[in-house]
């Protein structure tokens, strides 16, 4: 995924999916600041398809959804075994 932050709370998912999750990549500087030439975006799909850190964030994406997986599966089983 390539975080591409433009307003409001955008600029902290952007923080949060890049460095916490490791789960995307984004432009050096802000496309709210400056034009974020085609190179910049070539080497972010790159690295995304490519290279090993695209292979890192591809196994990070299929860890975070398999959990989610599980919490939902776990949720409703609950939900029909309590009645709720």
């Amino acid at each position: 995924m390539i975080a591409w932050p433009m307003y409001a709370d955008e600029r902290t998912n952007a923080t949060l999916l890049v460095e916490e999750l490791g789960m995307a990549v984004r432009p050096k500087v802000l496309p709210t600041k400056a034009v974020v030439l085609r190179k910049e975006i070539a080497e972010m799909i790159r690295k995304i398809m490519v290279d090993e850190e695209g292979t890192n964030i591809r196994k990070q994406a299929a860890e975070l959804k398999c959990k989610r997986a599980v919490k939902a599966l776990i949720k409703a089983l609950k939900e029909k075994t309590l009645g709720g």
